[in-house]
């Protein structure tokens, strides 16, 4: 899928080993912002999996799904995929890089709201009938 093989990771840390280096930065007990993931379920689950496997309290993550919003904003595309979206948008982005991915969640996000004409995620997520979920 990710075109990710064992030599890729061979020589890697352990999802323990890099975890809490990843998560402690956005996980703020006074500043709760939602994570953005296109197709937000299958990276959840990921890291729902990877908890469980390695016996780790899971975090306190809210998050919202940017496939989602695409779906719901633009239902006459056919296909909602990220790499579509920024092309039918202008949008250059280098796929499953994690930076690009980031941003362009970002930006479809954010063309979404204008379109559906909305000041904020909240009002973008009752307009699209969604709501932010918990991991």
């Amino acid at each position: 899928m990710h075109h990710i093989s064992y030599d890729d990771v061979r020589d890697k840390p352990y999802f323990p080993e890099v975890w809490d280096t990843i998560i402690t930065p956005f996980i703020n007990e006074n500043l709760e912002l939602p994570f953005v993931a296109h197709n937000a379920c299958f990276d959840m689950n990921v890291i729902r999996k990877c908890c469980e496997y390695y016996r780790m309290e899971k975090p306190n993550i809210s998050y919202f799904d940017s496939l989602r919003i695409a779906q719901n904003t633009w239902p006459d595309f056919k296909v909602h995929k990220l790499t579509f979206l920024a092309e039918q948008f202008g949008i250059v982005y280098d796929a499953h890089n994690v930076l690009d991915d980031s941003l362009t969640c970002g930006k479809i996000v954010t063309l979404a709201a204008e379109k559906q004409e909305s000041d904020n995620i909240s009002e973008l997520l009752k307009r699209c009938n969604l709501q932010i979920s918990k991991l």
